[in-house]
Protein backbone atom coordinates (compact mmCIF):
# COMPACT_ATOMS: atom_id res chain seq x y z
CA UNK A 1 0.00 0.00 0.00
CA UNK A 2 1.24 3.11 -0.67
CA UNK A 3 2.17 6.15 2.21
CA UNK A 4 -0.43 8.59 -0.06
CA UNK A 5 0.48 11.08 2.75
CA UNK A 6 4.28 11.03 2.03
CA UNK A 7 3.30 11.84 -1.61
CA UNK A 8 1.17 14.92 -1.36
CA UNK A 9 4.16 16.28 0.49
CA UNK A 10 5.77 15.51 -2.78
CA UNK A 11 4.05 17.60 -4.79
CA UNK A 12 3.95 20.96 -5.30
CA UNK A 13 2.16 23.36 -3.29
CA UNK A 14 -0.47 24.29 -6.48
CA UNK A 15 -1.28 20.50 -6.89
CA UNK A 16 -3.51 17.65 -5.01
CA UNK A 17 -3.54 14.23 -5.40
CA UNK A 18 -6.77 12.66 -5.67
CA UNK A 19 -7.44 9.12 -4.78
CA UNK A 20 -10.30 6.64 -5.94
CA UNK A 21 -12.69 5.65 -8.28
CA UNK A 22 -12.67 7.90 -11.09
CA UNK A 23 -16.55 7.53 -11.64
CA UNK A 24 -17.02 9.27 -8.20
CA UNK A 25 -13.84 12.05 -8.21
CA UNK A 26 -13.94 13.01 -11.73
CA UNK A 27 -17.36 15.38 -10.80
CA UNK A 28 -16.18 16.90 -7.51
CA UNK A 29 -12.64 17.14 -9.50
CA UNK A 30 -14.93 19.36 -12.01
CA UNK A 31 -16.65 21.44 -9.60
CA UNK A 32 -13.37 22.72 -8.59
CA UNK A 33 -12.00 24.00 -11.75
CA UNK A 34 -11.88 27.69 -12.25
CA UNK A 35 -11.75 29.72 -15.71
CA UNK A 36 -8.27 31.79 -15.02
CA UNK A 37 -6.52 27.93 -14.56
CA UNK A 38 -7.77 25.94 -17.44
CA UNK A 39 -6.87 22.36 -18.20
CA UNK A 40 -4.10 22.20 -20.93
CA UNK A 41 -2.71 18.38 -20.10
CA UNK A 42 -4.85 15.19 -19.36
CA UNK A 43 -2.94 12.46 -19.01
CA UNK A 44 -5.12 8.44 -19.51
CA UNK A 45 -3.11 5.58 -18.24
CA UNK A 46 -6.36 3.60 -16.99
CA UNK A 47 -5.74 0.29 -18.89
CA UNK A 48 -9.71 0.01 -19.68
CA UNK A 49 -12.78 1.03 -21.88
CA UNK A 50 -14.68 1.61 -19.12
CA UNK A 51 -12.14 3.87 -17.26
CA UNK A 52 -11.37 5.52 -20.12
CA UNK A 53 -14.91 6.52 -20.79
CA UNK A 54 -14.97 7.83 -16.92
CA UNK A 55 -11.78 10.20 -17.80
CA UNK A 56 -13.06 11.42 -20.67
CA UNK A 57 -15.50 12.93 -19.04
CA UNK A 58 -13.14 15.76 -17.86
CA UNK A 59 -14.56 17.44 -20.87
CA UNK A 60 -17.59 17.71 -19.65
CA UNK A 61 -17.32 21.18 -17.95
CA UNK A 62 -18.28 24.47 -19.77
CA UNK A 63 -15.49 25.39 -22.78
CA UNK A 64 -13.35 27.85 -20.65
CA UNK A 65 -12.47 25.36 -18.34
CA UNK A 66 -9.87 24.29 -21.02
CA UNK A 67 -7.30 25.60 -23.56
CA UNK A 68 -8.71 25.66 -26.80
CA UNK A 69 -7.09 22.93 -27.83
CA UNK A 70 -5.76 20.09 -24.86
CA UNK A 71 -2.66 17.81 -25.33
CA UNK A 72 -3.46 14.50 -23.99
CA UNK A 73 -1.19 11.23 -23.53
CA UNK A 74 -3.13 7.90 -24.17
CA UNK A 75 -1.47 5.50 -22.74
CA UNK A 76 -2.64 2.02 -23.77
CA UNK A 77 -2.69 2.35 -27.82
CA UNK A 78 0.60 1.20 -29.17
CA UNK A 79 0.34 -2.16 -28.03
CA UNK A 80 0.08 -5.07 -31.16
CA UNK A 81 -3.22 -5.95 -29.87
CA UNK A 82 -4.69 -2.35 -29.75
CA UNK A 83 -7.22 -1.24 -32.53
CA UNK A 84 -9.66 1.29 -33.01
CA UNK A 85 -12.68 -0.90 -32.06
CA UNK A 86 -11.38 -1.61 -28.20
CA UNK A 87 -10.19 0.19 -24.92
CA UNK A 88 -9.09 3.50 -24.88
CA UNK A 89 -9.03 4.08 -28.78
CA UNK A 90 -12.73 2.78 -28.53
CA UNK A 91 -13.68 5.04 -25.71
CA UNK A 92 -12.50 8.07 -27.63
CA UNK A 93 -14.33 7.38 -30.80
CA UNK A 94 -17.57 6.93 -29.04
CA UNK A 95 -16.34 10.04 -27.31
CA UNK A 96 -15.98 11.47 -31.09
CA UNK A 97 -19.20 10.55 -32.22
CA UNK A 98 -21.47 11.57 -28.64
CA UNK A 99 -19.93 15.13 -28.99
CA UNK A 100 -20.57 17.52 -31.38
CA UNK A 101 -18.34 20.66 -30.15
CA UNK A 102 -15.57 18.01 -28.37
CA UNK A 103 -13.50 16.28 -30.82
CA UNK A 104 -9.92 14.17 -30.61
CA UNK A 105 -7.42 13.32 -32.75
CA UNK A 106 -4.12 12.08 -33.18
CA UNK A 107 -1.82 15.28 -33.13
CA UNK A 108 -0.04 14.79 -36.61
CA UNK A 109 2.03 17.74 -36.65
CA UNK A 110 4.37 16.41 -34.00
CA UNK A 111 6.11 13.73 -36.14
CA UNK A 112 7.04 17.37 -38.38
CA UNK A 113 8.19 19.18 -35.19
CA UNK A 114 10.68 16.73 -33.45
CA UNK A 115 14.17 16.29 -33.60
CA UNK A 116 13.34 12.74 -32.45
CA UNK A 117 10.53 11.83 -35.02
CA UNK A 118 10.81 8.12 -33.98
CA UNK A 119 9.94 7.84 -30.77
CA UNK A 120 7.05 6.13 -30.04
CA UNK A 121 5.65 8.33 -27.64
CA UNK A 122 4.71 10.76 -30.03
CA UNK A 123 1.58 8.47 -31.76
CA UNK A 124 0.04 8.41 -28.07
CA UNK A 125 0.10 12.57 -28.17
CA UNK A 126 -3.59 13.59 -29.13
CA UNK A 127 -5.50 17.13 -29.11
CA UNK A 128 -8.55 17.27 -27.65
CA UNK A 129 -10.44 20.43 -29.79
CA UNK A 130 -12.81 22.41 -28.13
CA UNK A 131 -14.39 23.22 -30.17
CA UNK A 132 -17.13 25.95 -28.63
CA UNK A 133 -14.02 27.71 -26.86
CA UNK A 134 -14.47 31.36 -27.27
CA UNK A 135 -11.15 31.07 -29.29
CA UNK A 136 -12.44 28.87 -31.73
CA UNK A 137 -15.61 30.77 -32.02
CA UNK A 138 -13.86 33.71 -33.23
CA UNK A 139 -13.59 35.59 -36.27
CA UNK A 140 -10.65 34.27 -38.04
CA UNK A 141 -8.27 37.11 -40.50
CA UNK A 142 -6.39 34.23 -41.98
CA UNK A 143 -4.49 36.02 -44.65
CA UNK A 144 -5.37 39.33 -43.66
CA UNK A 145 -2.41 41.84 -42.84
CA UNK A 146 -2.02 42.42 -39.44
CA UNK A 147 0.09 44.70 -37.59
CA UNK A 148 1.24 43.32 -34.29
CA UNK A 149 2.78 45.95 -31.61
CA UNK A 150 5.90 45.15 -30.06
CA UNK A 151 5.43 45.64 -25.87
CA UNK A 152 9.33 46.44 -25.92
CA UNK A 153 9.39 49.20 -28.12
CA UNK A 154 8.20 52.59 -26.04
Amino acid sequence: MQDYEQLRRKLPANSQLIIGDISKTIGPFLSTLQPDCPIGYVVIDVDYYSSTVECLKVFSGTANLYLPAVLMYLDDILHHDHNPSQGEYLAVNEFNSKNEMRKTYPYNFLHERRLMKHALWINQIFLMHILDHAHKQAPQSYGQPQILGNPYLS
